[in-house]
């Protein structure tokens, strides 16, 4: 009896449900003058009763138009080209210069600048989602799709920053002319067909580079080179005989970290060196800049035999020297070279990339 009782109410419940969810719209809240009711009649089956037509679509406001790039939807209106998928976004001034969308920008200290490759220290660092005027707040991303309508890209290519300011290009940014020697090749993105370019653009990452003695320097020992305690390199007993360590900084190179020289020290007593340094680019002068000398240089640490010791020769390599692509040559030229010989092994570079 308790079964059917409860039976009975849950029976109840569904009906007054369904009456409820089943109720015309109107009934629950009210008149609607959106909702236009239409009458007929069909034959003599007589009357159908009210029948609604959904006018509430002014709620969603009219439909925007779509087209599709190769999967990538473009609204109607959007500016070409198209920046989507952005990721890493985040906001800034806008600098100088008006910005458009796939702009590439970087960070002058102040607000956001058009990057280009002619310059190390103006290279892209992100990329404008929308076109902004100068001095308004933009908005940047590290990471997106461009799509540009007239696909002048090139399938495959590698998309470089560009010597223009701002743009991209499947060129690589080099010449033979000294004046533009010097150029960054930095890698922002790449052609996933001829109307889209993935962009990506990496922080700048560091890289420990190593440049041996020449060995080519044949006026004394130091071009034969000596073996002790199982270190190979010129052997330094004199204050005549001078090594050379010659190099070139990365293509891609955007700043200098350290540079030290390492000897194998096989004496106790103190030593010193004269450094200088003469660096050029491509087709230019062998002695385009001659950087900062370092006169009597002292080890880092206090000599000692069987000792490796570094010499801090960071300063010679000064902001108006290094670059990208740049060729250089460091002549070693001992003071005092103390007891036994000084074995010149090399030189390390620190440099960070993009």
């Amino acid at each position: 009896m308790k079964l059917n009782f409860a039976v009975s109410k849950l029976m109840a419940l569904a009906a007054f449900v369904i009456a409820f969810v089943g109720a015309p719209v109107e009934a629950l809240r009210g008149p609607n003058p959106l909702v236009a009711k239409v009458r007929h009649s069909i034959g003599s089956k007589g009357h159908r009763g009210p029948q609604r037509i959904d006018t509430t679509s002014w709620l969603r406001g009219p439909a925007r138009q779509v087209t599709y790039i190769e999967g990538i939807p473009i609204p109607a209106g959007a500016a070409d080209p198209y920046v989507s998928e952005a990721q890493g976004s985040f906001t800034g001034t806008v600098g100088s210069t008006d910005l458009a969308a796939g702009d590439m920008v970087y960070f002058d200290g102040t607000d956001w600048e058009k990057a280009d490759a002619t310059l190390h220290t103006t290279f892209a660092e992100a990329m404008s989602i929308y076109a902004f005027t100068s001095g308004e707040p933009g908005i940047f991303c590290t990471k997106g799709v461009i799509t540009d309508i007239d696909a002048p890209y090139t399938q495959g290519a590698a998309q470089y920053l560009s010597e223009t300011a701002g743009a991209i290009t499947a060129t690589i940014p080099v010449s033979t002319s000294a004046a533009a020697a010097g150029v960054l090749f930095q890698v922002v993105g790449f052609a996933l067909s001829t109307s889209l370019v993935r962009v990506e653009i990496a922080i700048p990452h560091y890289e420990g580079h190593w440049f041996e003695v020449a060995a080519k320097d044949t006026t004394a020992e130091p071009g034969l080179g000596v073996i002790t305690d199982g270190w190979a390199g010129p052997g330094i007993d004199a204050a005549a005989e001078v090594v050379y360590i010659m190099g070139r900084l990365p293509d891609n190179f955007v700043e200098l970290e350290l540079a030290r020289m390492i000897t194998n020290n096989s004496a106790a007593s103190a030593v010193d060196y004269d450094f200088t340094i003469a660096a050029g680019y491509d087709s230019a002068s062998n002695a385009q800049d001659t950087g900062t000398a370092i006169t009597a240089d002292t080890a880092m640490v206090t000599p000692a035999d069987n000792l490796l010791i570094g010499f801090n020769l960071t300063s010679m390599f000064d902001s108006g020297l290094v670059g990208p692509g740049r060729n250089f040559s460091v002549k070693v030229d001992p003071d005092g070279v103390g007891g036994g010989e000084q074995q010149i092994l090399g030189l390390a570079l620190g440099v960070l990339v993009v």
